[in-house]
C-alpha cells in the first residue's frame, strides 16, 4: 500500500522535496552559515571546512528513529567536498546544484533501509540506474 502511494506521486515533485529542497536549505546553513561562521577572519577555511563537514555527518546519522552509524563516512565525505567547493567558489551555488548528484554517488553503496516500506539490504544504486556495487544486496526500485 505504501509503494502504490510513493507511485501515485509525480517524480517531479519527489526529485524537488528530497533533492533539491533539501540541497538548498543545507547549502544554505552549513556552508552559508556555519561555515561562513567558523572562518569569519578568513584564516581558517580548512578548520571551517572540517568543522562544518564533521556537523554535517552528524546531522546525517539520525534516520527517523534511529541512528545509521554506516552514514558517516559518505556523509563526511560529501561534506568535506561540498565545504571544499563552496570556499574554492567563494558561494553555495555550485554546492546546491550539485548536491543532488554528490548524494546519490556517496548513496550509491549504502544501505537502504525503511521499516515502513519493508526494504532491507537494498542498494541506493537503482537511482543512477546501475547494478548495486555491493554483494549480497539487491536493487530496489520504488
Amino acid at each position: 500500500a505504501a509503494i502504490q502511494h510513493w507511485r501515485a506521486i509525480s517524480p517531479v515533485f519527489l526529485v524537488v522535496v528530497f533533492a533539491v529542497l533539501p540541497a538548498v536549505v543545507e547549502e544554505l546553513f552549513f556552508r552559508g552559515f556555519l561555515m561562513r561562521a567558523l572562518d569569519d577572519d578568513g584564516k581558517s577555511p580548512v578548520r571551517a571546512v572540517v568543522v562544518s563537514a564533521v556537523l554535517f555527518a552528524l546531522f546525517h546519522l539520525l534516520v527517523s528513529d534511529a541512528i545509521a552509524v554506516e552514514r558517516l563516512p559518505p556523509s563526511l565525505l560529501l561534506g568535506l567536498l561540498l565545504g571544499w567547493l563552496a570556499w574554492r567558489a567563494r558561494s553555495i551555488w555550485p554546492g546546491v546544484k550539485s548536491s543532488p548528484w554528490l548524494r546519490m554517488m556517496a548513496l550509491g553503496g549504502a544501505e537502504v533501509t525503511s521499516p515502513g516500506l519493508g526494504l532491507r539490504r537494498n542498494c541506493a544504486a537503482h537511482m543512477m540506474r546501475r547494478p548495486c556495487p555491493i554483494p549480497g544486496y539487491k536493487n530496489v526500485v520504488l
